[in-house]
């Protein structure tokens, strides 16, 4: 049996415990920050993750240092911060692949609702469809025209799980007879691309747009219900007269986003001054320019809204993976 002295002796130790991680919290940060990005440096998110860190750095006080993890689809870097130390000094800018990966890959095995900390959703990121300009077509009409015309003419250049995902939606919505080819990264497939294997692909504005300005290749629709202000001519899918294709915002058409987020458990007082930081950093007028040259919407979210998105899309993606009988691979 446990004695009232070993009952009170516990708790005494439990409220030491708290004060300590209380003051510690107080004095965050008292010690750079790393700042995990999943994706490989040179591109949007890389350049976003740095351009994020060294503004929190000037309001914080502290280094926030970007450590790049590339691989797995981003898993590398989400296992790596989940399973960091709760302190606030290791987070991930991690994307939608915590919503996603549960239901694509089989190799994941975190769980993104009880083992993170959301902190801040920093940016949204649309993406869109673009066709090589060999196609020769000027909008999405033109597009699915040609594609229907001539079945296993034209081939999709597949970059990632997700991107796959997202138009194997738009090719069951619309009803166009094209294959995949898989890509391990943008630069093969913009390649093969430009070799003429492939014709069209799935990626972010940011990227597509300046091959757009090459004339390498024309944007026919980004996702979500309003037009990226790098591609304001451009249509969004909401936007569609066909309300089959409009439905597909709620089905997986909707931006990307990238977010802080901390493993779980991380003390309240540092998330406070993490979110706090980063509503300073997305309204900073430098930082607003910055991320628009690149494609990306400035956010801010609340640790609380950033949690609910994170349910929401979990709960979509989940919806959308079991009506397409999508298998994990």
């Amino acid at each position: 049996m446990i004695t009232l002295s070993e009952l009170a002796a516990r708790a005494i130790s439990a409220a030491c415990f708290a004060f300590a991680a209380s003051a510690l919290a107080a004095d965050y940060p008292s010690k750079p920050v790393r700042l995990v990005v999943g994706q490989p440096p040179g591109g949007p998110t890389d350049i976003a993750a740095r351009v994020y860190a060294d503004k929190m750095r000037a309001i914080l006080g502290q280094p926030f240092i970007v450590e790049n993890k590339p691989g797995a689809a981003s898993q590398l870097s989400l296992k790596y911060v989940v399973q960091s130390e709760p302190d606030g000094y290791t987070l991930v800018y991690g994307g939608l692949g915590f919503a996603v990966l549960p239901y694509t890959s089989k190799s994941y095995d975190i769980d993104s609702i009880k083992e993170t900390t959301p902190i801040s959703i920093i940016v949204n990121l649309p993406a869109g469809i673009a066709a090589s300009t060999s196609m020769k077509v000027n909008n999405l009409d033109e597009f699915m025209a040609a594609i229907k015309a001539n079945p296993g003419k034209f081939f999709y250049g597949n970059m990632g799980a997700t991107d796959n995902l997202v138009m194997q939606i738009f090719r069951q919505a619309a009803g166009l007879p094209f294959d995949t080819v898989r890509f391990n990264g943008a630069a093969p497939a913009f390649q093969s691309m430009f070799a003429g294997d492939v014709q069209f692909t799935y990626t972010t504005v940011g990227i597509l747009k300046p091959l757009e300005n090459q004339g390498k290749v024309k944007i026919l629709v980004v996702s979500g219900n309003k037009r990226s202000p790098l591609a304001p001519d451009v249509p969004a899918m909401g936007e569609l007269k066909d309300p089959t294709l409009r439905a597909l915002v709620s089905n997986g058409w909707t931006p990307g986003w990238f977010g802080i987020v901390g493993p779980a458990k991380v003390p309240a007082d540092a998330v406070d001054k993490l979110y706090t930081a980063s509503v300073k950093v997305v309204h900073d007028p430098d930082f607003v320019k910055r991320m628009a040259d690149i494609g990306l919407d400035p956010v801010g979210s609340t640790p609380a809204e950033f949690s609910q998105r994170l349910k929401d899309d979990m709960a979509m993606w989940q919806r959308v993976t079991k009506q397409m009988n999508f298998q994990p691979e």
